[in-house]
């Protein structure tokens, strides 16, 4: 019969599993994902639902994608991104006919399944090839913070922002074992889902430069970074072609306005620190985790890891927020009056927040539990409570 440390032991390696308590979200997560889209971001999720209803309807063709919102009684060309859930929708309507839940539920299904692989990332990220039970503690709080943040509302909505988000995370893991062990087949596998995450929507390329932490460490086979390079230079080519030659291309031959409105970068910046400041740093500080704690507890960690001179996991986070800037002055007025253009950066801070939990906290065992009830908890509410009132998801 086992002793009571080989229990505890045993326990706590199930507490600190990430697969369980994505598992118990993915669970709690399938009520009323089949309600109308309705109460906020409506028009978003209508927009994107309703390629792939033309897709269904009118024939599957990706690079063709077709909208209705623009007044006209006959669906038109619309330049968005790559419909890959639309995509992926059509062939379920196939099957169960046009349903709201199946947009959804594949965005859920996916994001649920990025939340375990992101969890795997940070402790990569931490220990490397052989992750250590702290890394693996570290994993698991940066989770669940990304479970306490807006994230986990749009994860059930249809709309490509948190798809897209966690393609792009998954695909990063692959591409960050593959260099840490040289297994081909992880590099096709980084490689394409990358790439899909990055066509869904491109603000999800920023989770990729978490790539910069492997590639300044010289203990890297460099043929192995050389084959990861040609593998992303695939992917951005893919990306570019789409984003900068197709979609114009779609433009032109559409009477639907424009759905990206790209500014320059000197007016992108004076908008964000100076005609909108209080509504952009607001995105970070109060929106991205519904208060401000985690934003507080994300400045200390950062600034311990600069007076540590942690400098690989340095370098990744300068590429990652110099990325992300770039996309926010790019978007104008866009980023501070939209609550989900936030939702790339809080992988970074949820990773910086994990961090110094994991550091700082005594009873792991115990607050392990606790935390991860608490953020589970609230989350779970918030995505209960907003589909009773028909605002979720």
């Amino acid at each position: 019969m086992p002793d009571r440390q080989s229990l505890l032991t045993a326990m706590e390696r199930v507490i600190f599993d990430p697969r369980l308590w994505a598992g118990l979200l993915f669970v709690a997560g399938l009520f009323y994902l089949d309600l109308p889209y309705l109460g906020d971001h409506a028009l978003r999720q209508t927009g994107t639902a309703t390629i792939a209803r033309n897709f269904y309807e009118l024939g599957l063709n990706p690079f063709y994608p077709s909208s209705n919102i623009c007044g006209e009684v006959a669906p038109d060309y619309f330049a968005t991104e790559f419909p890959f859930l639309q995509t992926l929708s059509v062939f379920f309507y196939y099957i169960f006919g046009e349903q709201y839940w199946i947009g959804r539920l594949i965005n859920w299904t996916v994001s649920c399944l990025g939340l375990v692989y992101f969890a795997l990332l940070v402790s990569k990220l931490m220990a490397g090839a052989t992750a250590d039970e702290t890394a693996r503690r570290t994993g698991l709080f940066a989770m669940l913070l990304v479970i306490g943040s807006i994230t986990t509302t749009f994860m059930r909505k249809m709309m490509p922002d948190t798809f897209s988000l966690f393609l792009a995370i998954i695909g990063t893991y692959y591409l960050y074992a593959y260099l840490l062990d040289g297994r081909r087949r992880k590099l096709l596998i980084g490689g394409v889902l990358v790439a899909l995450g990055v066509l869904s929507k491109i603000p999800a390329l920023v989770v990729v430069t978490l790539l910069a932490v492997p590639f300044v460490d010289k203990a890297i086979d460099l043929r192995r970074k050389v084959w990861a390079t040609g593998i992303l230079s695939i992917a951005g080519l893919l990306t570019a072609g789409w984003y900068f030659a197709w979609m114009p291309h779609l433009q032109q031959i559409s009477t639907c306005p424009a759905l990206i409105y790209p500014v320059s970068l000197r007016e992108g910046f004076e908008i964000f620190a100076f005609e909108m400041h209080e509504k952009s740093i607001r995105r970070f500080r109060d929106i991205a985790f519904c208060g401000s704690y985690p934003f507080w507890l994300f400045l200390v960690s950062l600034v311990i890891t600069m007076i540590r001179r942690e400098g690989k996991l340095l370098f990744g986070t300068l590429a990652y927020t110099a990325l992300f800037m770039l996309f926010v002055f790019k978007t104008g007025k866009v980023f501070p009056t939209h609550n989900y253009y936030v939702i790339p950066f809080i992988p970074l801070m949820a990773f910086y927040c994990g961090k110094l939990l994991e550091e700082q906290l005594t009873s792991k065992w115990l607050v392990g539990q606790t935390v991860s009830f608490v953020v589970l908890s609230r989350s779970y509410c918030g995505s209960w409570q907003g589909a009773k009132t028909g605002v979720q998801p």
